[in-house]
């Protein structure tokens, strides 16, 4: 009876999640199959495994998917002010989950991540436009020029109107 619960419900997980057994115990084929209790042990420590394997493949996904997504909303929204509120709002990912995964992901925390991208950008366009510092900021989503300054010396070593008297030589 345990043994058919076990079966049965691994099983209909499995299925639940779109994945396949490529081979699985099914109910019918339990009652035929086995013929002592060691051969039914066996059995279903195999079939275990194998859920275990798929479920394994099946969470792989989620994440490539997951980190699909996250890549996507960042790149449309990292010059606004987001959160990872937002963000797994959007997303429907629960928020602790999404900061869990996004660390797991990137190796940095998500707010970390996007004042690394701004930077990125702000040295670009330090670079290749004729743009104010402040304007930059604004356009990269800083509300308040010192957080941007703050941002762009930690991540650089340098205020931004070093890094362009550098990149101007």
């Amino acid at each position: 009876m345990y043994v058919k619960n076990i079966i049965y419900r691994s099983n209909k997980i499995i299925n639940d999640l779109n994945g396949e057994l490529d081979y699985g115990l099914s109910m019918t084929n339990l009652d035929n199959k086995y013929i002592n209790i060691t051969q039914l042990e066996k059995g279903v420590i195999h079939h275990c495994k194998k859920c275990c394997r798929v479920l394994g493949e099946l969470n792989k996904k989620t994440i490539d998917e997951n980190t699909y997504k996250i890549e996507e909303y960042i790149k449309e929204n990292y010059k606004k002010s987001i959160t990872i509120k937002e963000m797994s709002k959007s997303l429907y990912i629960n928020p602790v989950y999404l900061g869990q995964l996004f660390k797991r992901i990137f190796g940095m925390r998500f707010s970390d991540y996007i004042h690394s991208l701004r930077v990125d950008e702000a040295k670009r366009l330090i670079e290749e436009t004729s743009m104010e510092i402040s304007d930059i900021a604004k356009e990269l989503g800083y509300s308040n020029h010192n957080v941007f300054l703050k941002y762009f010396e930690k991540n650089t070593g340098k205020k931004p109107v070093d890094y362009k008297k550098t990149r101007n030589l």
